[in-house]
């Protein structure tokens, strides 16, 4: 359960589409704009994330406490409007291990495609997109990057996302269809960036949804409150409730995961 819930933060940090973080600009909430994102476990606050941006109102530093026992961040650098380099860092923190991952991407783009290339190793990372949409994302590994896992976005013809597939290639089989998950229940009055939707259960292996939300992707339209998995042993579905304000913004979102109660999982939203 603890995998799942860190995956259900990582994925749902960042719902809202635009954010900001300076206090130079004017911090109403009449902006609408996240500042910070509380999740919940049985009551007990159990993940914070924190978000900066610049004087152009671009995301530069990403900062997630998790629970008691490590801190992930991204700081990210632009050249004019586009990303050039994310720095991913993950600590442990010292009662654990006192360790420190630190991963730094360049970022190149071509057409239609979006490479993050590891800069000390051949290990990379590609979008395939279409106006803003991720079409695929295929992440190369190993030696000689002889293994690549993709995932496979499927939307209809209004942009919302119908499916999402999740394939492995290694040195014994070549695209196997690892899990398939299938959306529904949009939810057209909030305004949310899907692709940061808690219901894309394991996304975070699927679609890295803190690189995608630096890189201004997008999944769906519209905003699915509902997934089930195809070809998985795990039973039922998962579903998401939306509690907004009398603006019209997010201030709670439920997560309900596979039947247990949906006061057990849930975010609280802070906006400027």
């Amino acid at each position: 359960m603890k995998k799942h819930k860190l995956i259900f933060y990582l994925i749902a940090a960042l719902l809202v589409y635009s954010c900001i973080g300076d206090d130079d600009i004017d911090n109403t909430p009449k902006l609408g704009l996240l500042k910070s994102v509380e999740g919940y476990f049985n009551g007990e606050i159990d993940q914070i994330t924190e978000i900066s941006y610049d004087e152009n109102y671009r995301l530069t530093s990403l900062k997630q406490l998790q629970g008691n026992f490590a801190t992930l961040t991204y700081d990210v650098t632009y050249l004019e409007e586009e990303v050039t380099s994310i720095m991913m860092a993950y600590h442990w923190h010292p009662q654990h291990t006192d360790t420190t991952i630190v991963i730094d991407y360049d970022i190149t783009y071509q057409n239609n495609e979006i490479t993050l290339s590891d800069q000390n190793s051949e290990n990379k990372k590609v979008f395939q997109v279409t106006d803003g949409y991720v079409d695929s994302y295929k992440v190369y590994y190993g030696d000689n990057n002889d293994h690549v896992n993709e995932s496979v976005f499927k939307r209809d013809q209004h942009n919302n996302i119908d499916s999402i597939s999740y394939y492995a290639t290694n040195l014994i089989d070549t695209h196997l269809l690892v899990w398939k998950y299938r959306y529904s229940n949009f939810d057209t009055s909030t305004k949310l960036n899907s692709a940061y939707n808690p219901v894309f259960n394991y996304a975070y292996s699927m679609y890295e949804p803190f690189i995608g939300a630096v890189l201004n992707l997008k999944i769906s339209n519209e905003t699915p409150l509902t997934s089930t998995p195809i070809n998985v042993s795990y039973p039922g579905s998962v579903t998401a409730e939306m509690v907004t304000d009398e603006n019209g913004l997010l201030k709670k979102f439920y997560y309900e995961y596979f039947g247990s109660p949906t006061n057990d999982l849930y975010l609280e939203l802070d906006y400027y």
